[in-house]
């Protein structure tokens, strides 16, 4: 193994590790946002710039058999609190989908375990 991919490894684990501990519902609910962002992405792409009313599409097989959301065995995912992600397509007014959980209290706020987490959240920790 060269150094680089040793240097690689040790930090996807570490980060892996750090975001399960410090992370309200840890890296669950990151890794389901952003595969439900990457499949809405998709389900626009193939249907001209439309988005789905709800996340149930993205798991509903199309004409050729084909899931844009696979790996969680048809259903749509639910957040580490077993409640359903909220979801918002895309409005003149704000243009981009949205999806988020209220966090483990299920209410709007909160901090630690209890604090909201959403794609808008994530995309911009990708900056």
């Amino acid at each position: 193994m060269t150094e680089v991919r040793r240097l690689l490894l040790i930090a996807a684990i570490c980060l892996v590790t750090s975001c399960g501990q410090y992370c309200p519902g840890g890296s669950k609910t990151y890794s389901d946002i952003s595969a439900l962002m990457q499949s809405l992405t998709e389900y626009a792409i193939n249907n001209n710039g439309s988005y789905p009313s709800s996340l149930e599409p993205l798991v509903t097989p199309d004409a050729n058999g084909h899931c844009y959301l696979e790996g969680y065995n048809g259903a749509v995912p639910t957040d580490p609190w077993k409640r359903a992600y909220h979801y918002e397509p895309p409005t003149p007014a704000y243009p981009r989908a949205h999806v988020w959980t209220y966090g483990a209290d299920g209410k709007l706020g909160g901090t630690g375990e209890d604090a909201d987490i959403d794609s808008e959240e994530l995309r911009d920790s990708d900056r």
